[in-house]
């Protein structure tokens, strides 16, 4: 009888093709190098590149700049501590509907969830996609996964966040007293950027650009939040 089956790469890189059991659900694929090759040429008018991926600590292959946005977005999300591209094939067992499909990322959560992530712009949707994401989500719901589809970003979102991403890597935290000053005058009452780093450059004998940093380093964290769905300002008010 036909099934369904998923290929990846073992340690020693070679391809490895498993029947899609709930064994597949312990597989470690959020540490799997890319199953397909993500080829690049001069002159290719898509984005090709590498996020740093801060709750991991490990760099994640991007093939668009609409992937590079989701990543960014995902990662702020602070929901997967692992995330790898490509990591598997799916390979169906009937090729008149969907014969194979790699997704674009795969991570696991805090819990130890697998989630499997397809970046896809609505624009570009069409029959052939949305049947292997609809079989996509299916198995997914076999191994207990979570599938998720990103096929829309929010320019302002994404470009507040882009801020905040410059200052994710831990050379940019705060000391631990500054950190918990800056957390007690934000909430104490909802203070604006610009106020608040002037006075914590001032207590705490910061230069202004360090301040900053402190301030959307523990942003980017969740430590301190603000309103991301304006511009971001020095006007913007940073609560606790």
């Amino acid at each position: 009888m036909p099934f369904t089956r998923i290929a990846y790469r073992n340690p020693d890189n070679a391809i490895v093709i498993r029947r899609v059991t709930p064994v597949v659900a312990t597989l470690p694929l959020e540490l799997s190098p890319p199953v397909r090759a993500l080829p690049a040429w001069p002159g290719r008018s898509s984005h090709q590149g590498r996020y740093w991926h801060s709750r991991s600590g490990h760099y994640v292959k991007l093939e668009s700049r609409f992937e590079a946005a989701a990543v960014l977005l995902i990662d702020f999300q602070q929901q997967l501590r692992s995330l790898a591209a490509q990591p598997f094939w799916i390979l169906w067992p009937d090729p008149s509907t969907t014969a194979r499909h790699a997704p674009d990322f795969f991570g696991r959560d805090g819990r130890g969830r697998g989630w499997v992530i397809d970046v896809h712009p609505r624009p570009r949707l069409d029959r052939r996609n949305r049947e292997q994401f609809q079989a996509t989500e299916a198995l997914c719901q076999r191994l207990g996964w979570r599938f998720v589809l990103v096929d829309a970003i929010d320019e302002t979102l994404r470009r507040n966040v882009e801020v905040l991403a410059a200052y994710r890597h831990p050379r940019y935290a705060p000391d631990p007293t500054t950190a918990r000053a800056l957390r007690r005058i934000a909430a104490e009452q909802p203070i604006c950027l610009d106020d608040l780093a002037t006075r914590i450059a001032a207590e705490r004998g910061l230069t202004r650009s360090v301040a900053l940093s402190a301030i959307y380093h523990l942003a980017w964290n969740r430590r301190l939040h603000m309103d991301l769905s304006r511009p971001l300002a020095m006007s913007r008010r940073v609560r606790r």
